[in-house]
């Protein structure tokens, strides 16, 4: 298996990073960032007429034909910008969801950019287990009837539609039972508290109380494809990770060569010289366990699938980690400072990390899929 870019991958990200230059420099991106519901529509417009949004899906269904590897250089490209924009939250989770349960109208609106939405599985002690669901479903005239907390739902605060998981039976962590329910915003019963993520994401918490759901599929169908959308959300985000340090590399050789000290550029010192090395080794590994993630994100195999994105996902998390820290300290105190971009690459470097697992999660995932 290559884990080698195509010419149409390549010719995919530099369209998508001469927008982000173009369109979305730091200071541009604290403006949207200060905005309430953090959403560019002008951005937005731009990643559905350029068909970003329909980037993974197949051709007969609105999209460019490409894959998951097509969604990594792309997430890549908006990591180097720290893009705010719900990509994520639409055109890899709902656009997932919309697709297997052929939910063809709805899915042109998401991809046009007409209808926004966010994918509402996370709930506060599931602690990343994927089966631990508590909000409950009960069947009530002209659909059912949905209970229950949501935490963390990304795009939450922007969202016209929600794609809700529950149980439809009694117990929290059974496998089965479990369903994906449209619930839109105005419904009447759902209660949504929209806030800003630490690394500046918007986000919400939803409450439903008996708020009127139309299911998707067969009752009780959902955990595989549930376990399916964390694998992509876990590739795209380590593609995002890439992008990250990328860009927090080219600041923070610019930073030492012209940060001077004691009469000299402090890039002159070995022990920075040294510092800035490891950064390199850390971000080139990060990149090569994040195309391995993206390679095996359309594996038709589940347990394959899912062991190599973890593995994946382990690697790019504690080289994350190591060149984050190595970042800060190369700038010293100013590295911390709100004014500063290195801090915000810091702080989604570190969101990342406990974003769709963390490393026990898939330290131990990788280890039940291996010995199995």
């Amino acid at each position: 298996m290559t884990i080698e870019l195509s010419d149409t991958q390549r010719e995919l990200g530099d369209m998508v990073g001469r927008l982000m230059r173009d369109k979305y420099a730091f200071a541009e991106r604290q403006k949207i960032r200060e905005t309430e519901g953090q959403l560019s529509k002008d951005i937005w417009a731009t990643f559905a007429d350029l068909g970003l949004l329909s980037i993974a899906l197949e051709e007969d269904k609105g999209g460019l034909g490409g894959g998951y590897r097509d969604v990594a250089v792309a997430m890549e490209e908006f990591g180097k910008a720290l893009c705010l924009e719900p990509f994520l939250a639409n055109a890899v989770l709902a656009a997932s969801v919309l697709v297997n349960y052929q939910e063809s109208a709805r899915l042109s609106e998401m991809t046009s950019g007409k209808r926004l939405f966010a994918y509402a599985h996370g709930e506060l002690d599931a602690r990343y287990c994927l089966s631990h669901v508590k909000t409950k479903a009960i069947e009530a005239s002209g659909g059912h009837k949905l209970t229950g907390q949501k935490s963390i739902v990304l795009g939450g605060d922007v969202a016209d539609t929600f794609i809700v998981s529950a149980r439809t039976s009694e117990g929290d962590s059974d496998r089965s039972c479990l369903s994906l329910f449209m619930v839109d915003r105005d419904s009447s019963g759902l209660e949504v508290r929209s806030y800003r993520t630490i690394d500046d994401l918007g986000a919400a918490e939803i409450t439903l109380t008996e708020a009127q759901g139309q299911i998707l599929g067969r009752p009780g169908d959902a955990l595989n494809l549930i376990e399916k959308i964390n694998d992509l959300a876990v590739a795209a985000i380590c593609a995002e990770a890439v992008g990250a340090m990328q860009s927090a590399f080219d600041m923070t050789l610019d930073y030492i060569k012209t940060r001077n000290q004691f009469g000299a550029a402090i890039g002159s010192f070995q022990a920075l010289q040294h510092k800035a090395v490891d950064m390199l080794r850390e971000l080139q590994h990060a990149r090569s366990m994040a195309l391995l993630a993206a390679s095996y994100a359309d594996e038709e195999n589940p347990d394959e699938r899912s062991r190599h994105i973890s593995a994946a996902k382990i690697e790019v998390d504690r080289s994350a980690r190591n060149f984050g820290q190595l970042a800060i300290q190369l700038h010293g105190g100013i590295g911390l400072t709100e004014e500063c971009a290195i801090s915000h690459y810091f702080r989604r470097l570190t969101a990342i990390g406990l974003s769709f697992g963390d490393i026990d999660y898939h330290a131990d995932r990788f280890a039940a899929l291996t010995s199995s």
